[in-house]
């Protein structure tokens, strides 16, 4: 039941609540069947690498958010994530 919840399109989390069966159980049970990933990124990786790099060249963050009308915690995140 589970594979061919998967085979359908569903999402770990919607089968959960189908087989009402726990999350953790559910990707234990898949196998070597591949999941639909999570949420992909909102800003593409070029808008992230231009945030970093303007901030290594010491941009304020605030400039940095207002130029690519991003949040300032988003901003604050892509440069912690550089790493």
């Amino acid at each position: 039941m589970i594979r061919k919840l998967i085979s359908e399109g569903k999402t770990p989390k919607e089968i959960a609540s189908i087989t009402e069966i726990p999350l953790k159980t559910i990707y234990y049970l898949k196998g070597d069947m591949k999941l639909k990933r999570g949420p992909k990124p909102k800003y593409d990786k070029i808008t992230r690498m231009r945030v970093q790099k303007m901030a290594e060249k010491g941009m304020p963050a605030k400039k940095i958010a207002e130029k690519f009308n991003i949040p300032l915690r988003t901003v604050y995140y892509i440069i912690k994530k550089r790493g």
